[in-house]
């Protein structure tokens, strides 16, 4: 009996922008009219993204078989423990938000048991497969590209015919790689100019960028990069405003790029991103403050940040003049 240890696993990691709120403070400030007494509106939109990339894990696999035709291994417990290229032990936990672990573990799958706490039995003359999904740390892989290595064994402890059994089970070895770590800063500008409420013609709506720059500041590769966007959705107008945003368009540095489907746009898909921009357009000038709110959960801890910065103030763009 031995937990073997398949080291081709993967998992993809993802950040989700649940409520990447634009508190936008509709003031119509378009013109200097002094003597113009203005109401300011509020409206918050919602852009719902999601960051997703490849990351490092590992399966374990045991097998435990029960040769007795008239006997059952009941009570089984099974402990895996983790240890370092010393030796030494090192955390292990089956909560994603553990930021003291250096793994996260879960069972994948069960057959021929359907526990392995201490109330799981074994039938006669049957087997028992158990699956784990192993996810390393940030940190667990060290800086050096060969990776850092770690053994993976387990205790499994067992009820046979009324006496107590304690098996060590022999460990195996995995070698973890560095791991990326992705920053990303958000730019929108500070005033977006569309109609001005202060001028009796009707302007057009200026489209303007909703940027992103993706970098990854880790030792490690972050394969298979994704971001997905759905379009902006109107989440509070007390007012009832006359006021829409849509997202027009994806570039990365500057070269159109993006897969539109209905109500999402996938802006990046790749291993490296220099940079990344989506066009807009809104329907009223309007100045905008930006109140994040993230949903980011990811088995073995969090491997991003993130940033938020406005763009300096522009004027409008006036018509070109012969």
């Amino acid at each position: 009996m031995m937990l073997k240890m398949m080291k081709r696993a993967t998992v993809h990691d993802s950040l989700r922008s649940a409520s990447l709120a634009l508190l936008l403070g509709l003031c119509t400030f378009g013109l200097p009219v002094a003597a113009v007494e203005t109401l300011c509106a509020r409206v918050v939109i919602e852009i719902a993204q999601e960051v997703t990339f490849e990351r490092q894990a590992f399966e374990a696999r045991m097998v435990i078989n029960n040769g007795l035709d008239a006997l059952a291994i009941d009570d089984v417990d099974i402990d895996v423990a983790f240890t370092d290229e010393n030796d030494e032990p090192v955390l292990a936990s089956s909560d994603p938000d553990n930021a003291e672990a250096a793994f996260f573990i879960r069972v994948d799958g069960m057959t021929g048991i359907d526990a392995i706490d201490g109330t799981g039995t074994i039938a006669p003359a049957t087997s028992a497969d158990i699956r784990w999904l192993i996810v390393p740390s940030p940190g667990a892989g060290g800086s050096s590209p060969s990776g850092k290595l770690h053994y993976v064994g387990a205790t499994l402890r067992y009820t046979l015919n009324g006496e107590e059994k304690l098996v060590t089970v022999s460990p195996d070895y995995i070698y973890v790689k560095p791991m990326p770590l992705l920053v990303l800063d958000y730019f929108l500008p500070i005033d977006v100019f569309a109609d001005d409420a202060f001028t009796p013609q009707l302007e057009p709506p200026e489209p303007f960028p909703l940027g992103i720059r993706l970098a990854n500041i880790g030792q490690g590769v972050a394969y298979d990069q994704r971001i997905d966007s759905a379009q902006p959705r109107i989440v509070e107008n007390e007012l009832g405003l006359l006021i829409d945003f849509r997202i027009t368009g994806s570039s990365v540095d500057d070269l159109a790029h993006g897969d539109h489907v209905v109500g999402r746009v996938r802006l990046l898909r790749g291993r490296a991103v220099p940079c990344r921009r989506a066009g807009w357009r809104a329907d009223l000038a309007h100045r905008r403050r930006a109140h994040p709110h993230s949903g980011a959960r990811g088995a073995g801890g969090p491997a991003w940040a993130r940033r938020y910065h406005g763009l300096p103030r522009r004027g409008r763009r006036q018509p070109d003049r012969l």
